[in-house]
């Protein structure tokens, strides 16, 4: 009985947690009805108690619910009668949202996302760079830090010879145990096991889902077919499941794996004994760790296991440093999880700010509008509503602003990310590149949009439900003469903005200033009517000899066609290089060592690109044949090695490194041939320096003449013909048909001319400096839309103290000018706080931004960006001030008193 006493009078307590609404209408019949259920409570004993409180959590939940909604249908009334001030707080904060979402969705496509089809991705570490084939053994027999491990080499091109007819497939050459360390199963047939491995005869291939589909027309007898593999025979033995195209699809798709055990008969880039060369590091190594192993002592071991196994080889090792990185495997682009805040700071910075500018300026208008609603807070706080209730429905005005923001930004950010999904990245080989919106995407807009909403509607709800009911009640009671705070809410939030705007237009000025410096700068080679074409007779099927007659003939063939100026055999081109390279000299007594860009290009090549050979000669016939070792060298090189001296005649040692050559700003490659490159050799020419990529001033370069084996193993871009000719001739056309004369069944591919090449290239910067600079555009525009909304505020809230002061005699110039002055005083906080905030943040990334890095050293080309920065700044933000502030000395003072 004193329990049913106890619970009855918590229920009482609970009730009035009803809306106050509904307690006026409701409140007595509910306790009149639970008093006279209090008998049947009492016989139903705890059921009856837990049956009534459920009853009154679904009433009371149900309540607030219908509040909610006619709080949020009276909201959008209001807002739906000012159109202008919904349309620009919504644009405003939609186009925040926007791009705080299109950066999560490139995070999410590129460093978040799994690769598709690896079971258990966050058990699968990489490592960051290439090892060679016999350390993968030895980091294989470590079991106690993996239960499974594999290698592959990557990118490869095979030449796939299907019904006739050869094309271009990209894949990997892979290690035993590569699917099932990944945790990739067939779906139709069987992926490699050690049968596959180690059985006689026809080398094994899996393909993809997607060459499946595409070129076998999803047969399933496909399984046991035969085809030509750059002219050997092999056996389809399974088709891995829809969306996995290999270990890392972003930067090495994969629609073809072939075993390591094919050997070189099948595969070029296993020629030379490639398995067995300790130097030669050319393969990726996968891992799936134990349970319990962290990536620190994967590292920590591995390490130790590679130091031995240089020491061994007599190779010197530093004793500072790692030479092992793990990275996270699972992941579409392997990153380590400290190196993760590094992809994502400029951008998280320029969007910061970009946030901090539009919930500010959203912010300041919900302000202004505060004073306008203070008369219909007061009437509903003297009809009892609560302050709690009147909060809460202006909060809803806010989530209403950024929820129409966050749909609108949403849908805005899936096109765009559609649209760079689409991009094609200027590389040789294909990259994929999907960031498209996915669940992910959608739940971070939400939660970004909730976030907004609270951030542009707590200030101003909190100050609107502030209102004194008397004064607010009386007419013009609004219009009174207050004491002004200089440190208002209002105020800070201007000076907030401009602070942000101003630090956003000098970061965005150091960027694309410096990326403009560099690509305005001289690129070093002629463009014009040049045409370039691709070849790989080697895994067409050709075999040594046959490639070896085959270049110099087509060479003869399109020499001499009539309009053509000049013609080379490379495997660089200008922004798309060889890859780097290690070199050392004698000089003043003492040896030094340092790395260049590495070009493998044939004679007449510098001719054919337009490179001026300032001093020396460039490559000539004899130099291809291997015996002798010629270079020529760049002239940032010659500055850097030899100051003014003469370089010609000089001897350099070089010792290649197996590096990939890849980034998004340029071209690829990697020379699996690297480790033939330790020769002395004489420096015979200085070429004229030439862009190695958009954004970076060209460095130290070394050129290397093409010999007999460079064109027995070509990369995996190919042999590319380049051919000048006189304007208005079609290259193409001609070197298609002069190829067709000779073998009309070889494959060619990425055939463009120079100019398409290089605007290829600068597309990505362009794109970049575009956006950059439209984020500073619009971080000044809603600034200055806050400044004028604030101007307006202090305008209609100071009209009763103008009209004392125009009747006590002041003119509308001083009018004007009091009104000007308070502006003044916001913009010059603000850019003060601006520019030591830019300086601070251009300071933070110039160690890791070439660009930036750059405009630092030059102090004059700060304070340039620095002034015209402020100047822009100050003539908008101006220019918004005056004309609210204009009206101000429009104001008739009988009006303005008669209203007190």
């Amino acid at each position: 009985m004193a329990a049913d006493g106890i619970a009855l009078r918590a229920y009482r307590k609970l009730v009035r947690l009803f809306p106050h609404r509904f307690r006026c209408a409701f409140e007595r019949e509910i306790l009149h009805t639970t008093e006279d259920a209090a008998v049947w409570i009492e016989r139903q004993g705890l059921i009856g108690i837990v049956r009534l409180f459920a009853d009154l959590a679904c009433q009371l939940a149900m309540a607030h619910l219908r509040e909610c909604l006619w709080d949020l249908r009276y909201e959008a009334r209001i807002l739906s009668r000012r159109p202008a001030f919904t349309l620009v707080a919504v644009v405003s904060m939609s186009l925040a949202i926007c791009a705080g979402s299109a950066f999560f969705s490139e995070l999410n496509g590129t460093i978040l996302r799994d690769v598709p089809g690896v079971a258990k991705a966050e058990e699968v570490v990489t490592l960051q760079q290439p090892i060679s084939y016999p350390t993968y053994r030895r980091f294989r027999d470590r079991r106690d830090l993996f239960s499974s491990t594999s290698a592959y080499l990557a990118p490869v091109p095979f030449g796939v010879g299907l019904d006739g007819h050869t094309q271009r497939v990209w894949g990997h050459i892979v290690a035993p145990a590569y699917f099932s360390t990944l945790g990739v199963t067939a779906a139709v047939g069987h992926v490699f096991d050690a049968h596959d491995d180690e059985a006689p005869g026809i080398p094994p291939i899996v393909v993809s889902d997607r060459f499946w589909k595409n070129n076998l027309d999803s047969d399933p007898n496909a399984i046991g077919r035969t085809v030509h593999i750059n002219g050997k025979l092999c056996t389809i033995v399974g088709v891995t499941p829809k969306g996995f195209q290999g270990a890392s699809p972003m930067m090495f798709v994969a629609d073809l794996w072939l075993p390591v055990s094919a050997g070189a008969g099948v595969a070029p880039e296993l020629a030379d004994d490639a398995l067995e060369r300790p130097q030669l590091a050319m393969f990726q190594f996968i891992g799936r760790r134990r349970q319990g192993v962290t990536a620190s002592q994967i590292e920590a071991a591995l390490d130790t296991v590679l130091r031995q196994l240089l020491r061994d080889s007599g190779h010197p090792v530093t004793e500072s440093g790692h030479l092992v990185w793990v990275a996270a495997g699972g992941k579409l682009i392997p990153t380590r999880e400290r190196d993760r805040g590094l992809f994502a700071f400029l951008p998280m910075v320029v969007i910061a700010l970009l946030m901090l500018i539009a919930c500010s300026n959203v912010a300041n208008m919900l302000l202004a509008r505060a004073l306008d609603r203070r008369r219909e807070v007061a009437v509903q706080l003297a009809m009892g509503a609560s302050r709690a209730r009147l909060l809460r429905q202006l909060m809803l005005e806010s989530l209403l602003i950024a929820g129409g923001a966050g749909v609108l930004g949403f849908a805005l950010t899936g096109w765009l990310m559609h649209l760079l999904s689409r991009l094609r990245l200027p590389h040789a080989m294909p990259v994929q590149f999907d960031v498209r919106v996915d669940g992910r995407v959608l739940a971070f807009t939400i939660g970004l949009t909730a976030l907004t909403g609270l951030a542009i509607g707590l200030l101003p709800a909190l100050q609107a439900t502030r209102a004194e009911l008397v004064p607010a009640l009386k007419e013009g009671g609004n219009l009174k003469v207050r004491r002004r705070r200089a440190l208002s809410a209002r105020n800070l939030l201007v000076v907030a903005q401009m602070a942000g705007s101003l630090t956003l237009l000098l970061l965005i000025g150091y960027i694309v200033f410096g990326m403009e410096r560099s690509m305005m700068g001289a690129s070093g080679f002629d463009a014009q009517n040049v045409q370039l074409i691709s070849v790989d007779p080697i895994r067409d099927g050709y075999n040594v000899g046959q490639a070896e007659e085959f270049y110099p003939r087509l060479m003869e063939r399109v020499q001499a066609v009539p309009g053509v100026v000049s013609a080379t055999w490379t495997e660089a081109i200008p922004m798309q290089p060889s890859g780097r390279i290690t070199f050392s000299t004698q000089t003043g007594g003492s040896r030094r060592v340092d790395e260049a860009t590495k070009y493998v290009v044939g004679r007449d090549y510098f001719q054919t690109m337009g490179i001026r050979i300032l001093r020396g000669r460039g490559f000539a016939k004899g130099d291809e044949r291997g015996r002798s070792h010629p270079i020529v060298v760049s002239e940032a090189l010659a500055r850097t090695v030899w100051g003014n001296g003469d370089p010609i005649g000089s001897s350099l040692s070089l010792a290649s490194r197996n590096d990939v050559a890849f980034g998004l700003m340029g071209g690829s490659a990697f020379d699996y041939r690297a480790a033939s490159r330790d020769d002395s050799c004489e420096v015979i020419g200085i070429a004229a320096d030439v862009l190695e990529t958009p954004v970076e001033r060209p460095g130290p370069a070394v050129y290397l003449p093409m010999t007999e084996e460079d064109f027995a193993r070509p990369p995996f871009q190919g042999v590319t013909l380049a051919v000048r000719t006189a304007p208005g001739l079609d290259a193409a056309s001609i070197v298609r048909a002069q190829i067709a004369g000779i073998d009309d069944n070889l494959t060619t591919f990425n055939a463009r001319t120079m100019p398409d090449w290089t605007e290829q290239v600068m597309f990505l910067v362009k794109i970049g400096l575009w956006s950059y600079g439209l984020m500073g555009v619009f971080g000044l525009v809603l600034a200055s839309v806050g400044l004028a909304g604030v101007t307006a505020y202090s305008v209609s809230s100071r009209v009763h103290e103008i009209g004392i002061r125009l009747a006590l005699g002041a003119r509308s110039a001083d009018i004007l000018q009091m009104m000007m002055a308070e502006g003044t005083a916001l913009i010059a906080i603000g850019a003060g706080i601006g520019i030591a905030l830019a300086v601070l943040a251009k300071h933070g990334m110039a160690a890791s931004m070439d660009p930036v890095a750059q405009s630092i050293q030059h102090s004059r080309s700060d304070l340039r960006i620095a002034a015209g920065a402020l100047g822009v700044l100050a003539i908008v933000g101006l220019s918004a001030c005056y004309l609210p502030a204009r009206r101000s000395a429009r104001v008739d003072p009988v009006v303005a008193l008669r209203q007190e």
